[in-house]
């Protein structure tokens, strides 16, 4: 109840108050207002967006961020008029999700499909602020370019409950599901994710390149698949444990807080940070308010293991793992291998948001590695403004000229890519259905068949790795998505 009063405090008073303060007292002087361009509207809801992140406990945040009240909401608004039975939810052989596709179509015989990750920084399930921007880029390749484009959601378990590497064997799951249980073939595919699904897009793709013994999945799901054609990676949470300066020099103009991210990416490890690293509790000082309670992170991910209070840790040494923290992979030649080439990778980012420094870094990183990556960057645009952008009211409205003024800026570099992906699979014929579709064909055929429960658990709790056989269990779930 003291949390839920000092939420109504800050939503009634303190942030009417800041408002107030910066876009009409000091007006002249507010770096919100005279740098950014943002409207008092979307720094209202930045800030209390900010402040859920980084002050509420993660139980508490979920009451927000979920899987049945935040959804409906969105299939309630003005984007998904006349559009709500293009959701789809689906559970089968341990992966769930949902479908964003044009009804009555059948996924095998789509142009293109985007397997994408929703972010949340692990502990959360933010992927209704995408739902918008993925809707319109359907419907706009549909519209506009006569492709058939669909999107896979997948609706992975959230740390802590679920830790490392449950997130990357559900999603190489999901990946199994797409391309062996429906029969696409990956040069139709490509992956994107954002925040914290951008880390686990790249880690997978990773992974698909050099695999890791940690992640697999049960036999029965058929062979490893190829790598996917495209990948458009959105604010990548790359740098689990940054120190760039943009973590410092940017809070003020973000959706979310160094301090925040890294409890997160702690809660994805497992780890419990030392008695010096706990956050600061709420308190009667008014500073609290105005002060993020948690702690950056002291130093980068390599290093962290040898820091005082840090060594005894369990778990710290996973933040010098590529397939946790990619951006500690240094090889040139293993990005390469992973990462879709010829300007078929993006990596998106804000100037104003906290990984800024990071993902350009990670974009030179893979610009060094010969990938020939495109980068797109929104020069006032905060954490995710690529989806922001659909699903939070004026804030694509900044001081920004050109193309980033177009609220479409990233969903046209999207739709782009994928109508790139779709041409290249039909001149290569590589849409046919080919062996990894065929040995599965029992899979398709129980697809048909309606479950009575939840399908079966592919990563179980505390990192766990399923290697039972999952037998004829694995069956889908295919309805109107309830939520």
């Amino acid at each position: 109840m003291a949390q839920k009063a000092r939420l109504e405090l800050v939503r009634v008073l303190v942030l009417p108050a800041r408002l107030l303060v910066s876009h009409v007292l000091l007006r002249w002087r507010s770096r919100i207002v005279q740098q950014v361009g943002r409207t008092a509207l979307a720094e209202y809801l930045a800030k209390a967006a900010q402040f859920i992140l980084s002050r509420l406990h993660v139980a508490q945040a979920r009451i927000i961020f979920n899987r049945t009240r935040s959804y409906e909401l969105v299939r309630r608004g003005p984007a998904f008029r006349g559009a709500r039975d293009w959701v789809t939810r689906v559970e089968v052989n341990g992966t769930a999700g949902r479908w964003i596709a044009t009804p009555g179509t059948q996924r095998k015989s789509d142009d293109v499909v985007l397997y994408f990750i929703h972010g949340g920084g692990f502990v959360l399930d933010t992927g209704a602020n995408a739902q918008d921007f993925l809707l319109h880029v359907v419907k706009d390749l549909k519209a506009k370019q006569g492709v058939q484009a669909s999107v896979f959601c997948l609706d992975y378990r959230l740390a802590p409950e679920y830790k490392y590497p449950s997130q990357l064997i559900e999603t190489l799951a999901g990946y199994h599901y797409l391309v062996n249980t429906l029969g696409i073939s990956e040069t139709k595919i490509a992956i994107s994710g954002d925040s914290a699904g951008g880390n686990l897009a790249a880690a997978f793709l990773l992974h698909l390149a050099r695999p890791c013994d940690e992640i697999r999945v049960p036999a029965e799901l058929g062979a490893t698949p190829k790598s996917p054609a495209g990948a458009f990676l959105i604010s990548p949470f790359v740098n689990l444990a940054s120190t760039a300066p943009s973590m410092s020099r940017n809070p003020q103009f973000d959706f979310i807080d160094a301090g925040g991210a890294f409890r997160a990416a702690c809660d994805y490890i497992g780890i419990s940070p030392p008695p010096a690293h706990r956050p600061t509790m709420p308190g009667l000082n008014p500073l609290w308010h105005f002060r993020f309670p948690h702690q950056p992170a002291p130093c980068e991910g390599e290093r962290l293991a040898e820091q005082w209070g840090w060594k005894h840790c369990e778990g710290v040494e996973r933040f010098n793992d590529p397939y946790v923290n990619p951006c500690v992979q240094k090889e040139g030649r293993w990005w390469k291998e992973a990462m879709p080439g010829d300007g078929k990778t993006i990596v998106t980012w804000g100037g104003k948001e906290i990984f800024a420094d990071d993902d350009e870094a990670f974009f030179r990183q893979l610009e060094k590695a010969g990938v020939k990556p495109q980068r797109l960057v929104k020069q006032y645009g905060a954490h995710d403004w690529v989806l922001h952008d659909f699903s939070v009211p004026t804030v694509w409205r900044t001081n920004a000229k050109g193309a980033e003024a177009d609220p479409c800026y990233g969903a046209n570099a999207a739709i782009d890519l994928l109508l790139r992906v779709a041409n290249e699979a039909k001149e290569s014929k590589g849409y046919e259905v080919g062996d990894a579709a065929v040995e599965t064909e029992s899979y398709a055929a129980a697809a048909k068949v309606e479950a009575a429960g939840d399908a079966p658990v592919v990563a179980e709790g505390e990192g766990d790795v399923l290697a039972r056989s999952m037998g004829a269990s694995g069956v889908m779930v295919d309805r109107p998505d309830q939520q």
